[in-house]
Protein backbone atom coordinates (compact mmCIF):
# COMPACT_ATOMS: atom_id res chain seq x y z
CA UNK A 1 0.00 0.00 0.00
CA UNK A 2 1.28 3.42 -0.76
CA UNK A 3 2.10 6.34 1.43
CA UNK A 4 -1.06 8.23 -0.16
CA UNK A 5 -3.40 5.04 0.07
CA UNK A 6 -2.23 5.06 4.21
CA UNK A 7 -3.02 8.51 4.63
CA UNK A 8 -6.15 8.17 2.43
CA UNK A 9 -7.60 5.49 5.29
CA UNK A 10 -6.58 7.18 8.13
CA UNK A 11 -8.32 10.69 6.59
CA UNK A 12 -11.46 8.26 5.83
CA UNK A 13 -11.23 6.42 9.40
CA UNK A 14 -11.36 9.70 10.98
CA UNK A 15 -13.98 11.20 8.76
CA UNK A 16 -16.33 8.43 9.66
CA UNK A 17 -15.42 8.79 13.16
CA UNK A 18 -16.51 12.05 13.26
CA UNK A 19 -19.84 11.16 11.75
CA UNK A 20 -19.47 11.81 8.20
CA UNK A 21 -20.62 9.39 5.45
CA UNK A 22 -17.38 8.34 3.27
CA UNK A 23 -18.25 7.27 -0.26
CA UNK A 24 -16.11 6.06 -3.28
CA UNK A 25 -16.46 9.01 -5.48
CA UNK A 26 -16.20 6.06 -8.50
CA UNK A 27 -20.02 5.39 -7.37
CA UNK A 28 -21.16 8.50 -6.25
CA UNK A 29 -23.14 10.55 -8.84
CA UNK A 30 -23.98 14.33 -8.40
CA UNK A 31 -26.84 14.24 -11.30
CA UNK A 32 -30.07 15.17 -10.22
CA UNK A 33 -33.27 14.16 -11.53
CA UNK A 34 -34.53 16.26 -14.35
CA UNK A 35 -37.48 16.52 -16.30
CA UNK A 36 -36.85 17.64 -20.27
CA UNK A 37 -40.32 18.08 -21.72
CA UNK A 38 -40.02 17.32 -25.80
CA UNK A 39 -42.40 18.17 -28.36
CA UNK A 40 -43.82 15.12 -29.42
CA UNK A 41 -43.18 10.68 -28.59
CA UNK A 42 -40.00 10.65 -31.12
CA UNK A 43 -38.25 13.32 -29.94
CA UNK A 44 -38.87 11.94 -26.16
CA UNK A 45 -36.98 8.86 -27.39
CA UNK A 46 -34.40 11.02 -29.37
CA UNK A 47 -33.25 12.96 -25.55
CA UNK A 48 -33.36 9.33 -23.92
CA UNK A 49 -30.90 7.78 -26.25
CA UNK A 50 -28.58 11.39 -25.72
CA UNK A 51 -28.82 11.05 -22.58
CA UNK A 52 -27.71 6.98 -22.52
CA UNK A 53 -24.88 8.08 -24.16
CA UNK A 54 -23.79 11.53 -22.69
CA UNK A 55 -24.22 9.91 -19.43
CA UNK A 56 -23.02 6.20 -20.22
CA UNK A 57 -25.54 5.02 -17.86
CA UNK A 58 -28.23 2.22 -18.40
CA UNK A 59 -31.93 2.29 -18.88
CA UNK A 60 -33.09 2.76 -15.34
CA UNK A 61 -30.94 6.42 -15.35
CA UNK A 62 -33.20 8.15 -18.40
CA UNK A 63 -36.60 7.22 -19.05
CA UNK A 64 -39.36 9.14 -20.81
CA UNK A 65 -43.02 9.73 -19.26
CA UNK A 66 -45.61 10.29 -22.09
CA UNK A 67 -48.27 13.03 -21.10
CA UNK A 68 -50.63 14.09 -23.97
CA UNK A 69 -52.12 17.38 -24.54
CA UNK A 70 -54.21 17.81 -20.92
CA UNK A 71 -53.77 14.02 -19.75
CA UNK A 72 -51.43 12.31 -17.32
CA UNK A 73 -49.94 9.13 -18.13
CA UNK A 74 -50.67 6.92 -14.50
CA UNK A 75 -49.62 3.35 -14.28
CA UNK A 76 -50.32 1.15 -11.37
CA UNK A 77 -48.99 -2.01 -11.29
CA UNK A 78 -51.51 -5.25 -10.41
CA UNK A 79 -50.70 -8.11 -8.18
CA UNK A 80 -51.07 -11.67 -10.63
CA UNK A 81 -51.93 -15.15 -9.31
CA UNK A 82 -48.55 -16.68 -8.97
CA UNK A 83 -46.91 -13.94 -7.89
CA UNK A 84 -46.16 -11.99 -10.78
CA UNK A 85 -47.43 -7.86 -11.00
CA UNK A 86 -49.24 -6.66 -14.51
CA UNK A 87 -49.25 -2.98 -15.45
CA UNK A 88 -52.58 -1.48 -15.78
CA UNK A 89 -51.84 2.00 -18.03
CA UNK A 90 -54.86 4.34 -17.61
CA UNK A 91 -55.20 8.12 -18.87
CA UNK A 92 -56.42 11.15 -16.39
CA UNK A 93 -57.65 14.68 -17.44
CA UNK A 94 -54.51 16.40 -15.94
CA UNK A 95 -56.90 19.71 -14.68
CA UNK A 96 -58.67 16.61 -12.84
CA UNK A 97 -55.20 16.41 -10.75
CA UNK A 98 -52.87 17.98 -8.17
CA UNK A 99 -49.57 19.39 -8.68
CA UNK A 100 -48.15 16.43 -6.73
CA UNK A 101 -50.44 13.74 -8.19
CA UNK A 102 -49.12 15.09 -11.56
CA UNK A 103 -45.28 14.93 -10.20
CA UNK A 104 -45.71 11.83 -8.85
CA UNK A 105 -46.06 9.74 -12.38
CA UNK A 106 -42.75 10.91 -12.80
CA UNK A 107 -41.54 8.89 -9.64
CA UNK A 108 -43.55 5.69 -11.45
CA UNK A 109 -40.03 6.21 -13.85
CA UNK A 110 -38.19 5.25 -10.96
Amino acid sequence: MTPEQQARQQIDAKLVAAGWIVQDYKAFTLVPKTLIFTKDNFHADDIVCICHKMFDKCNDFCKKNICHIGFVRIVAKKPQPGGSELEEITWKRASSLSDDEILSTFDQLG
